[in-house]
């Protein structure tokens, strides 16, 4: 019997991620990647700051929209929430980012404008509600999403804001207080 109630619990936890692979209506949506002024504004507007984990994506929606030689395609991506720093939400939500397909070379600028998918593990997120719709992206592109690294946050070169790198989640907690 308790092996049953574990397998109907994860079931039950994972239903949220299960939910993404619905078709999702993002019609010719591009993810905005504008840049924020300051950590602080980024810490005001963000709607949900969490860390957790980002899973592989589950759908690409096609924008119609072309850059060089490939199109703009919005990835949907589930992200497990493991701390909720920031807002209201379940366990697991969903992350849109917009890249490029097929993907550039990595030195390639439209990396930063269109970032794509993020690779699977734990991050702190800067969050922002799409309308209407139970889907999040990061705010600022690169400025909004920080690697957590044996518990403290890694500011990405070029990106993130100074003022993040090296904090522990309980610091950023602290942070958000003040």
């Amino acid at each position: 019997m308790p092996r049953s109630c574990f397998i109907l619990l994860v079931s039950f936890l994972l239903l949220p991620s299960a939910a993404v692979a619905l078709p999702i209506s993002l019609p010719h949506q591009i993810i905005d990647t504008s840049r924020v002024q300051s950590a602080e504004k980024l810490m005001k507007i963000a709607d949900l700051i969490v860390a957790g984990r980002y899973h592989s994506p589950t759908q690409t929606v096609r924008t119609g929209r072309k850059v060089n030689a490939g199109q703009i395609v919005t990835y949907i991506q589930p992200f497990e929430i493991k701390q909720l720093l920031k807002g209201r939400a379940g366990s697991v939500i969903r992350i849109a980012s917009s890249g490029v397909d097929p993907l550039p070379p990595a030195k390639d600028p439209l990396n930063t404008k269109y970032p794509g998918p993020m690779a699977e593990g734990d991050y702190v997120c800067f969050l922002k509600r799409l309308d209407r719709q139970n889907i999040y992206y990061v705010i600022g592109g690169w400025q909004g999403v920080y690697p957590l690294y044996n518990g403290q946050l890694i500011a990405l070169q070029d990106a993130g804001f100074p003022s993040f790198q090296g904090l522990t989640i309980a610091q950023l907690r602290q942070l958000l207080k003040q």
